[in-house]
């Protein structure tokens, strides 16, 4: 066979990225909590005061970390190195591992995670509700079963097809550059342009589905479905310029691929009708072309989501009334 040497190359680059992710999703947020516990400890029913302290003494740590990463994102952005974009999106993501440790205090262990997101705990913690949207194909899948699947496993098939997605897509990428390709048009390839990226939304999709609400002393952490939102189109804005920056080198190869292939993953048709006549409506044409036109359109698809997520929250009666005595808790540490 032709080749070979690379494709074990590739297959074990491959695998010890697939494992690494493994690793930093099941085993690694244990070790971290127990670690972390150690200097940030559940202070259970007695948390009021020492509770307030901590969160004072780490509030300036979180506004530094929160503005960094968004500069992070940003300067991705304006100097065309989308990777530190799409690093500084998964730094946003990581605090959702916080969720993992059950503990009275919501930064205690590795929910010092959180710390990322103060400024938002600070405004209200229902922010982190307004991309609740992102739940409506979990929910679609889970209502179909029959019999029933329980949610874990359910966020574990989840999981478990963003790491093969993530193998085939990383293996396949690697083959392509070690021979020389320049633009990757085989295996997974056919049916995505940006199979990894759609692996990790995979991948960050089954974790979130797989975190509860974490009930504390007087109130809850919400999930923070708008963080998988954000993050989801910050990594989609990434790859649409990324496609911008292939087309300037390799046009008429990358056209040919962009018009037979899916941006990610094939869409039903009925999905495809809806969304993709909003370039046409507003840009006059089928793909955005540069910077601004990506910002607005992901501005738009945004403001929908958020919109649509408000509309649920405000149809769930039982989480609208409760609302004050739900984020109570946590208004208080923010204002402690």
């Amino acid at each position: 066979m032709k080749n070979i040497s690379e494709l074990l190359i590739s297959l074990a680059f491959s695998t010890l990225f697939c494992l690494t992710i493994i690793f930093l999703t099941i085993d690694a947020p244990i070790l971290l909590n127990e670690f972390l516990l150690i200097y940030f400890p559940d202070y259970g029913l007695t948390w009021k005061q020492p509770a307030l302290t901590i969160v004072a003494s780490l509030r300036p740590f979180g506004y530094i970390a929160f503005l960094l990463t968004l500069i992070l994102i940003g300067v991705g952005f304006l100097i065309k190195r989308f990777k530190l974009s799409f690093f500084g999106s998964i730094a946003l993501y990581i605090p959702v591992f916080g969720y993992f440790a059950f503990k009275m205090f919501y930064f205690a262990g590795i929910g010092l995670l959180r710390i990322l997101w103060m400024p938002i705990f600070d405004l209200s913690p229902e922010i982190f509700k307004f991309g609740d949207i992102a739940y409506l194909p979990y929910q679609v899948l889970a209502s179909s079963l029959y019999p029933p699947i329980s949610p874990l496993i359910i966020s574990r098939i989840i999981l478990g097809l963003g790491i093969i997605v993530l193998f085939i897509s990383t293996t396949t990428w690697f083959y392509g550059k070690l021979l020389g390709i320049r633009i990757i048009d085989f295996g997974i390839y056919k049916y995505s342009r940006h199979p990894q990226y759609f692996g990790f939304l995979l991948w960050n999709y089954g974790v979130l589905v797989l975190i509860p609400p974490i009930f504390v002393q007087g109130g809850y952490v919400p999930i923070p479905s708008l963080i998988w939102l954000l993050f989801a189109l910050i990594t989609i804005g990434i790859a649409l310029i990324e496609e911008i920056e292939a087309l300037k080198k390799d046009y008429s190869e990358y056209i040919h691929m962009r018009n037979n292939v899916p941006f990610m993953f094939p869409l039903p048709h009925l999905i495809s009708t809806i969304l993709f006549p909003i370039p046409r409506l507003f840009l006059k044409k089928d793909y955005p072309e540069n910077k601004k036109e990506i910002i607005f359109l992901l501005a738009f698809y945004g403001a929908i989501l958020v919109l649509l997520s408000l509309l649920i929250l405000e149809l769930d009666y039982q989480r609208v009334f409760s609302y004050f005595d739900d984020h109570l808790f946590l208004k208080t540490l923010s204002q402690g």
